[in-house]
């Protein structure tokens, strides 16, 4: 979470400085728009997990691969390779349907000892739980916690601008302390809500 935070506070200290610089510009001397929008998204999304799984699902472990598009993106390279029609219809993948669930269940269920020896199709390793804790992955960060790495990110993204020749004291090139305080409480707002719905509305209340 503090290296999250820490990039979400330079980038913002980054473009807001040039931004406010007489001979700088966006598009010139900032990466590019949509670059930060994907991001920015990125660093949203993960900042929230941890608090959506600590809020709502306390007994599911957070591991990220299961939220990542990894299960689908394999199950259409099954459907390619393994089946011998590189280019289907949808008429013919409804009917290879059954033959792409048993080798998915098969190529998740495998091992692969060499794995850089793929040098073509697909890797498999999506229930390789080899190395992880569950116990680990269930631990949830509490709200003094995340102010904590919050206020840690904080000083360490201005020590970074500062390494990069930005002044990030005498300008608004930061997230200031109260707008901080806005966002961890949007974010731990959750713990308040009646229902799930009431959480992911309160989503939108993020300051970006």
């Amino acid at each position: 979470m503090k290296m999250l935070w820490r990039g979400k506070f330079f980038l913002d200290g980054w473009r807001a400085y040039v931004l406010s610089h007489p001979h700088y510009n966006v598009n010139t001397h900032f990466i590019t728009r949509d670059l930060y929008n994907i991001i920015t998204v990125f660093i949203d999304a993960m900042l929230k997990l941890p608090l959506i799984h600590r809020d709502h699902f306390p007994h599911i472990p957070c591991y990220l691969h299961f939220h990542s598009t990894e299960p689908c993106e394999h199950r259409f390279g099954c459907s390619r390779g393994g089946t011998g029609l590189p280019n289907f219809t949808f008429a013919e993948w409804i009917l290879m349907t059954p033959k792409v669930d048993f080798l998915m269940h098969n190529s998740m269920k495998g091992s692969h000892s060499k794995a850089n020896g793929h040098c073509a199709g697909y890797l498999h390793t999506y229930l390789n739980n080899n190395g992880t804790s569950v116990d680990i992955a269930s631990k949830w960060p509490t709200d003094s916690e995340c102010q904590e790495a919050i206020n840690i990110a904080f000083v360490e993204a201005r020590r970074l601008l500062k390494c990069a020749g930005i002044d990030s004291t005498s300008s608004d090139n930061v997230l200031a302390a109260q707008e901080i305080q806005e966002i961890l409480a949007a974010m731990t707002k959750a713990s308040d809500m009646e229902s799930e719905e009431e959480f992911f509305e309160s989503l939108d209340e993020i300051p970006t």
